[in-house]
């Protein structure tokens, strides 16, 4: 949850506060369990081992983006 805290808090420090992307894991993850976005995120790297190099918080804005995009 607190990737997502963060990107929540973005347009605190600068990001544009109608991004596209941004809404649209916001509107994705409303009502979910923190243990949901978690599966979401582990089920992701699991997928993508070539990935597995990269920071946490890449991975994971990826993960949600998939994730949103195929529910």
């Amino acid at each position: 949850m607190g990737l997502l805290d963060g990107m929540y808090m973005s347009p605190a420090f600068g990001a544009p506060a109608n991004n596209k992307v941004l809404l649209e894991i916001e509107m994705c993850v409303e009502g979910m369990k923190s243990s949901q976005v978690a599966a979401i995120i582990e089920k992701y790297v699991k997928d993508h081992p070539e990935k597995w190099d990269w920071d946490l918080k890449d991975t994971g804005y990826n993960a949600m983006l998939d994730g949103c995009r195929n529910r």
